[in-house]
């Protein structure tokens, strides 16, 4: 479907990474002449299991609020901007608020200090418990 220079005669390595331009529901119609005999909506994915940004966002939404009426602690923060300017988001899911708040402060200082951090997890001098 997407071979050299595509369906619409761009070039491969932009319809390579612009796949997803024909990702969504289309109107099929079958015509004779100016007459509609009759049309059914149809949904184009080019994989068996895709999922738009804004459905994974729905349910990551779906999740967390899941999670949390679970009692797991769960949250969404956008971690960055796409090179296209959508957020990107992500879910992080731990026992509590400060299990959480701890975990990202060791990732933070392990990035200044590896050493440090990776004596203390040996140690277990660290409180910070991974789960």
């Amino acid at each position: 479907m997407f071979g050299y220079n595509g369906v619409d005669g761009r070039g491969r390595k932009v319809v390579r990474n612009k796949v997803l331009d024909y990702t969504g529901e289309y109107t099929l119609a079958c015509t004779n002449g100016d007459v509609r005999l009759g049309e059914t909506s149809v949904w184009v994915r080019p994989y068996d299991s895709f999922y738009t940004q804004s459905q994974v966002d729905k349910k990551m939404d779906e999740l967390a609020a899941r999670a949390n009426a679970a009692g797991i602690y769960a949250k969404i923060e956008q971690i960055g901007t796409s090179s296209a300017g959508y957020p990107m988001r992500a879910i992080f899911i731990s026992a509590s608020s400060s299990d959480l708040s701890n975990s990202q402060a060791l990732s933070k200082r392990a990035e200044s200090e590896p050493a440090k951090v990776q004596s203390e997890i040996k140690t277990e001098a660290s409180s910070t418990k991974c789960r």
